[in-house]
């Protein structure tokens, strides 16, 4: 039996009389409370950080703080969605929760002091940046500002890209992005979960008096307010994610289609050692990933063909599935890539087409992060090499002479 339904189903007295059972608020905190130290323990945090360096002057109990401080903001972040038309009634969930998580986790008083240093200092804008997501991109850019705060380089929560923070001078030190896609799933995750649990509260939670116990400190630290715009159930929604199998459009689905039953053999074979191979580097099996990040994985996939037919002289089938990494990731350099593929065949003006969307994208490259899952250490320097060749070729296909020898 599970244990929701150990809690929360019919008795036979219940079945009976035709009434439910309901838990008792002891059962719900604690259950949420269990549930979020599970997902945010010493072990989770040691298997995915024990091979980080950390910032001079960073100490492992620092870099638990900071992580314990995301457990702390994913059941403020469940208990805001569930019921932030009811501040009192959130305040009374989290003032019931915290106590029985900080039993769990049973840290040391240094861990504890600087947690709730942590939580007073950066709760409420971690919580309006979360909230303030609205697509894969922008959850991993704050996942890896939560990552490298573990790490010791504070990146402070805000709207500005990666890039932009570089040039204020904060270097984000979250730059795996199977890390930061790893922690944003057990994240999104605990949330999910911790509203299930939620939504059992039972009814005369909503009308009681608030003397349960606060923090440690005897004042909780302060709480994120409200939003002003609250984010809707779909904020949570995870159903987009999936291993890199998953086809990350319908666009996928029609190159697919265009495979002989060879090629998608190899191209599944690559699609599994990519999983592997991201699931070995974070430390964590079962990832998911958001469309985006499939489509650079599946772009790369496709590339890895184009290759292997560049080395049979098989040109024009290496165009197709150059192209098709092209189109599937967005990643630039695939599409100058292609226009060298076309220049070889004599097509010039999907060559022009080609060269005009490199050029159009590639300074985006180093800012953006899914393109880390293709190639993590090309940098704008290289880029700009290759724009040179590119703006030459494009010059001389405009001008009507051979970019061939460019």
């Amino acid at each position: 039996m599970g244990i929701l339904k150990k809690f929360f189903g019919k008795s036979s007295t219940d079945e009976k009389q035709g009434e439910v059972s309901r838990p008792t608020s002891e059962i719900v905190s604690e259950l949420v409370a269990k549930h979020i130290a599970e997902t945010f323990s010493y072990t989770r945090f040691s298997e995915m950080f024990v091979q980080e360096q950390l910032q001079a002057g960073w100490s492992q109990n620092d870099a638990l703080a900071v992580w314990y401080s995301l457990g702390n903001l994913a059941l403020v972040n469940a208990a805001w969605h569930e019921y932030g038309d009811s501040p009192p009634k959130v305040n009374l969930v989290l003032d019931l929760v915290r106590p029985k998580l900080l039993k769990y986790w049973d840290m040391p008083q240094q861990t504890l002091d600087n947690l709730l240093s942590v939580v007073e200092e950066s709760e409420a804008e971690a919580f309006k940046s979360f909230n303030a997501c609205s697509n894969g991109i922008e959850l991993h850019i704050f996942f890896s500002r939560y990552v490298s705060r573990i790490l010791g380089a504070p990146v402070p929560f805000s709207k500005r890209s990666t890039l932009e923070d570089l040039l204020m001078g904060f270097e984000n030190k979250g730059d795996n992005p199977i890390k930061n896609a790893a922690l944003s799933r057990l994240f999104v995750n605990a949330c999910s979960q911790t509203k299930q649990y939620l939504k059992n509260i039972p009814a005369e939670w909503a009308s009681s008096s608030r003397n349960v116990a606060t923090d440690v400190r005897e004042e909780r630290p302060a709480l994120a307010n409200k939003p002003a715009t609250e984010k809707e159930e779909s904020m949570l929604d995870t159903s987009d994610y999936g291993p890199v199998s998953m086809s990350p459009s319908k666009e996928a689905e029609v190159i697919l289609e265009l495979m002989s039953t060879d090629e998608r053999s190899n191209f599944n074979d690559i699609l599994a050692r990519l999983q592997d191979w991201r699931e070995k580097s974070a430390g964590q099996s079962g990832i998911i990933f958001h469309p985006e990040a499939r489509g650079c994985l599946w772009g790369l996939a496709l590339a890895k063909l184009a290759e292997h037919y560049m080395e049979k002289h098989l040109t024009e089938r290496a165009l197709f599935f150059m192209g098709a990494a092209w189109t599937i990731s967005k990643y630039p350099v695939f599409a100058n890539n292609a226009a060298l593929l076309s220049i070889s065949v004599g097509d010039n003006v999907r060559a022009k087409n080609l060269l005009q969307g490199f050029l159009s994208n590639y300074k985006a490259v180093p800012e953006t992060q899914t393109f880390r899952l293709i190639e993590h250490q090309i940098t704008l320097d290289e880029l700009e090499a290759i724009a040179i060749s590119a703006r030459a070729r494009l010059a001389a296909i405009e001008s009507g002479t051979n970019p061939m020898f460019i």
